[in-house]
């Protein structure tokens, strides 16, 4: 995406806010819709032609990924990742400016403030998506 590139990493990044100016940890089911860069959510952007179906892939609900980059700015959103919605409550927001220290910092590698806002758990996405399971590709799969 155009974000990568601006932001020079491999992996889509969490780039859209909600109407709080958090990030959902479910933009990595899709993201764009806000900001009028995207009319549907990566599963119903993805499909195959009918000729081609018969080499697609299942999502597989049970499949754990996470990213390997992320943006670099100070209180910046923690990379895409995706497992399954065992507790059935969905997943929150981050907001890049909660302190992180009392967490130690942890979600990824020179992370110096942030974290998700325990408050906002269900949080949903511009298309409404409130959790990750099944979105481990991020559109590229």
């Amino acid at each position: 995406t155009i974000q990568s590139v601006a932001n020079d990493v491999c992996d889509e990044i969490s780039w859209e806010k909600d109407v709080f100016g958090r990030y959902p940890i479910s933009n990595a089911c899709g993201q764009g819709r806000f900001s009028g860069l995207a009319d549907a959510a990566y599963e119903d952007t993805n499909q195959c032609e009918e000729d081609e179906a018969s080499m697609a892939c299942s999502v597989d609900p049970d499949m754990t990924a996470i990213a390997l980059t992320n943006p670099q700015w100070a209180g910046a959103p923690p990379p895409l990742e995706c497992y399954p919605n065992y507790n059935g409550e969905g997943t929150g927001a981050w907001d890049s400016l909660l302190s992180c220290t009392k967490d130690g910092c942890n979600f990824y590698d020179g992370q110096v403030r942030g974290s998700i806002d325990p408050s906002t758990v269900p949080s949903s996405n511009s298309f409404g998506r409130k959790d990750v399971e099944g979105c481990c590709w991020w559109g590229r799969g």
